[in-house]
């Protein structure tokens, strides 16, 4: 993962002296910026244009999600019309929160709606 791989090169950078009234304003080099931003990256939960999007190239499909938190896209029923089809929901009870998944998805696609959803616990 290169998640792992960045952190394996910060633990050997050299210790910097730092002259900076804040750590933060220390210039880093090129390789540390690199190292930096992917790990911000990875450590950023995806927004929901990042999940529909991603979810929409899976399933061939326009994904959207609903003020509930609903992921899902919209059908045409022979005898329905319009019908929206739930992909995953995010519930909680007393603390206890879930993600109901209505569909067989890939892992990568479980683990990035899991980082969505936790994303909003923090929020």
């Amino acid at each position: 993962m290169k998640e792992l791989e960045a952190l394996e090169k910060i633990k050997y950078y050299e210790p910097v002296v730092c002259h900076y009234e804040n750590y933060k304003d220390a210039p880093m080099d090129d390789e540390q910026k690199e190292t930096y931003e992917l790990l911000r990256k990875a450590l950023t939960p995806p927004t929901k244009e990042e999940v529909c999007k991603a979810l929409s190239e899976y399933l061939d499909r326009e994904v959207k999600i609903n003020n509930d938190k609903s992921f899902y896209y919209t059908e045409e029923k022979q005898y329905y019309g319009e019908c929206d089809e739930i992909i995953c929901g995010f519930s909680w009870n007393d603390d206890i929160r879930t993600i109901s998944f209505e569909f067989d998805l890939p892992p990568n696609l479980i683990t990035l709606t899991g980082k969505f959803y936790e994303g909003l616990n923090n929020d």
